[in-house]
């Protein structure tokens, strides 16, 4: 939800907006863990049975499908915290709030702003108003680097519409015009 005064902007997670996002990728990894695991079971009977370079090549994709697992239930947590936390960014005078805490404007080295839509998408209405409104199919994220090497990541994919997305770059944009902070666009 966006949150905006005349010198103030603040873009807190929408408890339920994540939730889809997350069964998803909950699902994702826990399959991904079982047949990782399924894998690794198969290999240690190979290895029993002696057939080496088969076990070898199971053990490297069970491996692989635990790594992906790992990946998934990482974001899960990700989510899940930035939904417990509520606070996503907020850009005010003179500095702005992370999830992280506040990063004074004279702390700042630069800002990169990294937006870009994924290519294979439908273009049917219906689809295209609900990519728009979940962000789905969307990367955005707004990285603030300290001055003393400390990098700061706000993603906004999950709980910012493409509109909230886009007032939130204008604040960040003015904030970095009003304390001179060079700002880099970029995938």
């Amino acid at each position: 939800m966006l949150t905006e005064t005349a010198d103030t902007l603040a873009l807190t997670a929408d408890t339920g907006r994540g939730a889809p996002s997350r069964r998803l990728l909950a699902g994702l990894g826990i399959g991904s863990a079982a047949i990782g695991a399924a894998l690794l079971a198969w290999c240690v009977w190979r290895l029993v049975d002696g057939i080496a370079p088969a076990a070898a090549v199971g053990a490297v994709a069970g491996l692989a499908l635990l790594a992906v697992a790992g990946a998934c239930l990482t974001v899960v947590q990700t989510l899940q915290r930035t939904e417990r936390n509520g606070l996503i960014l907020a850009v005010e005078p003179g500095r702005v709030v992370t999830p992280g805490g506040p990063i004074p404007a004279s702390a700042l080295r630069r800002i990169r702003l990294r937006s870009r839509r994924f290519a294979l998408r439908t273009r049917h209405p219906v689809t295209a108003e609900w990519e728009a409104r979940t962000g789905t199919g969307t990367h955005r994220t707004i990285v603030f680097e300290r001055t003393d090497g400390a990098v700061e990541r706000v993603h906004a994919a999950v709980f910012a519409t493409d509109d909230e997305f886009a007032r939130v770059v204008r604040a960040v944009l003015r904030f970095a015009e009003a304390h001179t902070i060079p700002v880099q666009r970029g995938r």
